[in-house]
């Protein structure tokens, strides 16, 4: 069986809804023998938007082309126009 490489976006790591989200998704990750690597940013935390493009930029950095698929944990079911899992 091949072990699935997926990408997970978490943006607000602070929040119990992410928090819930990524406990879930590691559950069936272990279950499903499936690799996740999160990659995480805190932009919105503070006023100002120099903070966000600096903590946004790791998605810029990161080649998704080597994984399977992803999502972003905050955007619900389907990726939204504005998070970077569009992307993938």
């Amino acid at each position: 069986m091949r072990v699935r490489n997926i990408a997970v976006i978490v943006i607000g790591l602070d929040e119990e809804y992410q928090y819930n989200v990524i406990r879930g998704i590691n559950q069936y990750a272990r279950e499903h023998d499936v690799n996740i690597s999160y990659f995480a940013a805190f932009g919105g935390v503070v006023d100002s938007r120099k903070f966000d493009l600096g903590e946004f930029s790791i998605f810029n950095l990161t080649n998704f082309s080597y994984f399977d698929g992803g999502q972003g944990a905050d955007c619900g079911p389907r990726p939204c126009i504005r998070h970077p899992c569009t992307r993938l």
